[in-house]
């Protein structure tokens, strides 16, 4: 008995090792056969439902024999026949598989590469970013590598992160530049728009610069002209020691008001200094810095040069010339700015000196302001000739705040020193601000307009940019019964936003309803936090609640 058992046990022994020793059998011909022919019924019909019993037919004879020769191909061609018939969760699972179970397989290469695809057809860019950077990066040889990595490239512009779109971008240009320098060149431009998008500033100049010296040849004259007018843009923004205003390097002061544009006549104490309105601010010019500024405007003179010496027609470099106009223009608008109403006037008849050199100075700052005021129309006028829309949107606003600022040093005047003083000095400082002020309404009236057709046509057009914002936000203060109660017509927030009329006239309000929509209105000018949030609210309640009606 322990004989005869002995010599099963070896028997079974000796069967399990040629098992183990034999090499798989491949599937059998007619299975694989009818796999085939499941495969080309689904070709001839497009039959969604053959297509997935061709993939199961498939997959059937791979699992049947994990370790056959062909199981590789089994898998591939399961795959592609569950992608056909719209299984798309099964194709992945099995062009997993494939890779898992056959690392070195020369089908590994194309399951990688179809995994990306699929994962874009199903809107699942990151994956398929992934496997798409995986597959050019470990097949750089093979023909469609650098459209993969392409493809991954637009997916990471659209989708981020950013620092993998950087990151394609130069892999690409250091594998496959000499060889494609034209979609080298535009695959670089194409982080022109992602640098900007992060905050600009140095990382965006260096990259414009090395994009002009080292792919400006190759990527054509009108992506040249773009990124020659950005790179001056981005010199010109930076050339401002602070963070601008609507795109000028100005901030905002403030003087004790005396009066306010429409509002009855009271007497003003002889103690002020100033006339004008709550909202009148102060604007102070900040110098940009010199050498950065230099080279700006050179960076968009040659710009403007290469586009008319070249007859480039492409509305993106036309619109990046235009908008250079507007920063020329701007550089014209600033001293216009920084020229403010002359102080310590003194036109009192008995001190002949002091008044002679007075009217001197005061004739040299009209003067002044009207010549930089005519030249700077004149640029922005210009502008309009292009039929740049953006670019005509921006001269518009730059015309309003041009007749503004005019408006507002005049309104805003220094009240001269023999007007505050001597006997009857309130009738002499009212009569003074009312002159201002009749001078400076046409000023307004002519911003308004400016304003109110810059908002109009960016409504028609659709734009909605920092400079139709300006727009519609001066026109609402300038003109708030007939400001437009849409701006745009799809708003920046997910609920409609409208305008709703005043319920109360400006004549009614009190000073201190005053003096909060002026706190306001600068807050406006420079940005909200929450503090100012709070700050504000808890003063229009304490105005309510002293004034419920």
């Amino acid at each position: 008995m322990l004989q005869r058992t002995g010599v099963l046990t070896f028997a079974i022994a000796l069967a399990t090792t040629s098992i183990a020793l034999a090499k798989p059998a491949p599937p059998p011909l007619d299975a694989r056969a009818a796999a085939e022919k499941l495969e080309r019924e689904a070709r001839d019909t497009s039959d969604l439902a053959k297509y997935a019993a061709c993939g199961k037919a498939y997959l059937d004879l791979s699992n049947a024999n994990p370790k056959a020769a062909g199981g590789d191909e089994l898998l591939y061609n399961a795959a592609v026949c569950f992608e056909s018939g719209k299984s798309i969760g099964a194709a992945l699972q099995t062009l997993a598989l494939l890779r898992k179970s056959y690392p070195t397989s020369r089908f590994e290469a194309r399951a990688l590469a179809r995994q990306g695809a699929i994962h874009a057809r199903i809107g699942s860019y990151d994956e398929a970013a992934s496997r798409l950077e995986e597959y050019a990066r470990k097949y750089p040889g093979e023909k469609d590598a650098a459209d993969a990595l392409s493809d991954a490239t637009y997916y990471r512009l659209t989708f981020g992160p950013d620092a993998k779109a950087i990151a394609n971008v130069t892999y690409a240009s250091k594998l496959y530049g000499a060889r494609r320098p034209a979609e080298t060149a535009a695959a670089m431009f194409s982080l022109i728009g992602l640098y900007e998008r992060t905050g600009g500033g140095d990382p965006l100049i260096a990259h414009l610069r090395s994009y002009l010296r080292n792919h400006a040849p190759s990527g054509g004259p009108e992506k040249a002209i773009i990124a020659t007018a950005k790179l001056g843009e981005a010199l010109w923004h930076q050339a401002c020691p602070i963070r601008q205003t609507d795109g000028l390097c100005v901030k905002f002061t403030r003087e004790r008001p005396i009066a306010k544009l429409g509002i009855a006549k009271v007497k003003l104490a002889v103690t002020v200094k100033q006339c004008g309105p709550t909202s009148t601010p102060k604007v102070v010019v900040v110098p940009r810095d010199a050498g950065r500024t230099k080279e700006a405007l050179q960076l968009f003179a040659a710009a403007t040069r290469q586009f008319e010496s070249r007859g480039v027609t492409d509305p993106a470099a036309l619109a990046a010339v235009a908008r250079a106009r507007i920063y020329v223009t701007d550089a014209q608008l600033e001293p216009y700015l920084a020229l403010g109403f002359p102080k310590g006037l003194n036109f009192d008849p008995e001190k002949r000196a002091k008044k002679e050199a007075s009217l001197k100075r005061f004739n040299e700052w009209v003067a002044g302001k009207q010549k930089l005021g005519g030249a700077a129309t004149a640029g922005y006028e210009a502008v309009f000739s292009m039929k740049e829309p953006t670019a005509a949107i921006a001269a518009a606003a730059r015309l309003g705040q041009l007749s503004q600022a005019f408006g507002d040093a005049l309104h805003g005047a220094e009240i001269p020193a023999d007007v505050r003083t001597g006997e009857f000095a309130a009738d002499k400082i009212e009569a003074f601000c009312d002159k201002m002020t009749e001078v400076a309404e046409p000023l307004y009236a002519r911003a308004a307009q400016s304003f109110g057709v810059c908002a109009t046509k960016a409504s028609e057009l659709g734009i909605d940019d920092s400079f139709a914002r300006l727009c519609v936000r001066e026109l609402a203060l300038a003109e708030p019964k007939t400001a437009s109660d849409e701006v745009f017509a799809t708003p920046g927030l997910p609920t409609a936003v409208t305008l709703e009329p005043a319920i109360r006239t400006s004549a009614a309000l009190s000073p201190a309803f005053q003096t909060a929509l002026a706190k306001v209105v600068e807050t406006e000018r420079t940005g909200w936090a929450t503090p100012a949030c709070r700050a504000h609210a808890a003063q229009f309640a304490a105005i309510t609640k002293a004034n419920p009606t």
